[in-house]
């Protein structure tokens, strides 16, 4: 799902690019994060996130699993979804991902 929205081009990635993202007026409508991330990282998304009402979803793979999943980027810390319906289809399999297990995941990434 993650990789369908960065080829729809409905994706910010990396940290700097996620935070201006949330700042501005252009926000995204979830935010997902690697499992991986340092703390620092992590404080400044999930207090960026929590100030300007923007969800912030955890996944368990790790920051290169994450960058290949949206085309062998490398390291990838976090995305935005710009998306309204790419937003709501992540943020319904994250929350079914607790029951479901690994296929809800591979969905999401």
């Amino acid at each position: 799902m993650i990789g369908l929205s960065y080829r729809a081009g409905k994706l910010r990635f990396g940290t700097e690019s996620v935070i201006e993202s949330v700042r501005g007026s252009n926000k995204p409508f979830v935010v997902i994060e690697a499992s991986d991330v340092s703390d620092n990282t992590h404080k400044r998304l999930s207090d960026g996130c929590t100030y300007h009402g923007v969800r912030l979803i955890k996944i368990k793979e790790p920051m290169i699993e994450f960058g290949n999943s949206i085309g062998g980027r490398g390291e990838v810390s976090c995305a935005a979804i710009t998306d309204k319906g790419f937003a709501a289809r992540i943020t319904e399999l994250a929350d079914n991902s607790s029951t479901d297990g690994m296929q809800q995941r591979e969905e999401i990434i």
